[in-house]
Protein backbone atom coordinates (compact mmCIF):
# COMPACT_ATOMS: atom_id res chain seq x y z
CA UNK A 1 0.00 0.00 0.00
CA UNK A 2 1.43 3.42 -1.06
CA UNK A 3 0.54 6.32 0.93
CA UNK A 4 0.85 10.07 -0.72
CA UNK A 5 1.29 13.52 0.85
CA UNK A 6 1.10 16.27 -1.06
CA UNK A 7 0.25 19.66 -0.48
CA UNK A 8 -2.74 21.05 -2.01
CA UNK A 9 -1.57 24.34 -3.54
CA UNK A 10 0.64 21.99 -5.63
CA UNK A 11 -2.08 19.96 -7.52
CA UNK A 12 -4.50 22.54 -6.87
CA UNK A 13 -6.52 23.56 -10.17
CA UNK A 14 -5.12 27.23 -12.02
CA UNK A 15 -7.84 29.54 -12.65
CA UNK A 16 -8.61 32.06 -15.53
CA UNK A 17 -10.14 35.44 -15.42
CA UNK A 18 -11.00 36.56 -19.00
CA UNK A 19 -11.76 40.16 -19.02
CA UNK A 20 -14.74 41.02 -20.54
CA UNK A 21 -15.27 43.25 -23.06
CA UNK A 22 -18.01 45.58 -24.12
CA UNK A 23 -19.15 43.77 -27.45
CA UNK A 24 -18.60 40.41 -25.92
CA UNK A 25 -16.04 39.19 -28.28
CA UNK A 26 -14.67 37.19 -25.31
CA UNK A 27 -16.97 34.46 -25.06
CA UNK A 28 -15.20 31.79 -27.67
CA UNK A 29 -12.35 32.00 -25.39
CA UNK A 30 -14.57 31.62 -22.30
CA UNK A 31 -16.53 28.97 -23.95
CA UNK A 32 -13.58 26.87 -25.21
CA UNK A 33 -12.06 26.96 -21.27
CA UNK A 34 -15.05 25.24 -19.96
CA UNK A 35 -14.73 22.85 -22.96
CA UNK A 36 -10.91 21.94 -21.49
CA UNK A 37 -12.25 21.63 -18.33
CA UNK A 38 -10.75 24.85 -17.25
CA UNK A 39 -11.71 26.45 -13.76
CA UNK A 40 -12.99 30.27 -14.65
CA UNK A 41 -12.74 32.73 -12.13
CA UNK A 42 -15.54 35.47 -11.53
CA UNK A 43 -13.19 38.02 -10.29
CA UNK A 44 -9.66 38.95 -11.08
CA UNK A 45 -8.26 38.78 -7.64
CA UNK A 46 -9.21 35.47 -7.11
CA UNK A 47 -7.95 33.86 -10.24
CA UNK A 48 -3.81 32.81 -11.32
CA UNK A 49 -4.26 33.43 -14.72
CA UNK A 50 -6.09 36.38 -16.67
CA UNK A 51 -6.85 36.43 -20.15
CA UNK A 52 -7.01 39.62 -22.07
CA UNK A 53 -8.66 39.78 -25.60
CA UNK A 54 -7.16 42.15 -27.90
CA UNK A 55 -8.13 43.65 -31.26
CA UNK A 56 -5.06 45.40 -33.02
CA UNK A 57 -6.77 46.32 -36.10
CA UNK A 58 -10.81 46.81 -37.32
CA UNK A 59 -12.08 47.76 -40.48
CA UNK A 60 -14.27 51.05 -40.38
CA UNK A 61 -16.95 48.99 -41.89
CA UNK A 62 -16.60 46.05 -39.28
CA UNK A 63 -16.17 43.42 -42.08
CA UNK A 64 -12.58 42.73 -41.11
CA UNK A 65 -10.88 42.33 -38.25
CA UNK A 66 -7.00 41.19 -36.37
CA UNK A 67 -6.14 40.32 -32.86
CA UNK A 68 -4.82 38.14 -30.21
CA UNK A 69 -5.11 37.19 -26.91
CA UNK A 70 -2.41 37.60 -23.82
CA UNK A 71 -2.56 35.63 -21.00
CA UNK A 72 -1.05 37.04 -17.54
CA UNK A 73 0.12 36.31 -14.43
CA UNK A 74 -2.66 37.73 -12.40
CA UNK A 75 -0.75 38.82 -9.13
CA UNK A 76 2.24 40.17 -10.85
CA UNK A 77 0.82 41.63 -14.05
CA UNK A 78 3.12 40.19 -16.40
CA UNK A 79 2.83 38.89 -19.75
CA UNK A 80 3.18 34.75 -20.14
CA UNK A 81 2.00 34.16 -23.23
CA UNK A 82 0.51 35.55 -26.88
CA UNK A 83 -1.35 33.55 -29.69
CA UNK A 84 -0.33 34.58 -33.13
CA UNK A 85 -2.81 36.79 -34.59
CA UNK A 86 -5.11 36.01 -36.26
CA UNK A 87 -7.75 37.46 -38.90
CA UNK A 88 -11.90 37.52 -39.57
CA UNK A 89 -13.38 38.77 -42.24
CA UNK A 90 -17.11 39.11 -41.93
CA UNK A 91 -19.32 37.82 -45.10
CA UNK A 92 -21.53 35.19 -46.73
CA UNK A 93 -19.48 32.49 -46.17
CA UNK A 94 -19.04 32.35 -42.45
CA UNK A 95 -22.66 33.80 -42.10
CA UNK A 96 -22.06 37.33 -41.20
CA UNK A 97 -20.46 36.41 -38.16
CA UNK A 98 -19.38 39.79 -36.47
CA UNK A 99 -15.14 39.73 -37.51
CA UNK A 100 -14.13 40.39 -33.47
CA UNK A 101 -15.89 37.40 -32.16
CA UNK A 102 -14.35 35.63 -35.35
CA UNK A 103 -10.70 35.86 -34.60
CA UNK A 104 -11.61 34.81 -30.98
CA UNK A 105 -12.90 31.61 -32.67
CA UNK A 106 -10.16 30.76 -35.17
CA UNK A 107 -7.57 31.81 -31.59
CA UNK A 108 -9.58 29.59 -29.04
CA UNK A 109 -9.79 26.59 -31.95
CA UNK A 110 -6.46 26.95 -33.15
CA UNK A 111 -4.44 28.11 -30.16
CA UNK A 112 -5.71 28.26 -26.94
CA UNK A 113 -5.05 24.62 -26.00
CA UNK A 114 -1.54 24.64 -27.11
CA UNK A 115 -1.23 28.31 -25.39
CA UNK A 116 -2.34 26.89 -21.81
CA UNK A 117 -0.06 23.99 -21.69
CA UNK A 118 2.50 26.53 -22.05
CA UNK A 119 1.19 28.51 -19.49
CA UNK A 120 0.65 25.99 -16.96
CA UNK A 121 4.18 24.95 -16.97
CA UNK A 122 5.54 27.58 -16.05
Amino acid sequence: MFLVIASGSIYAQKSYYVEKTNKRFEQPIADKLVALNKKIATSKETSNYTIQCIIEDHSSFKSSAKGYIAILDTKTGNVISKSELAKGVCNLFNGYTNSRKMVMKKIAKRYLGDILMLVEKY
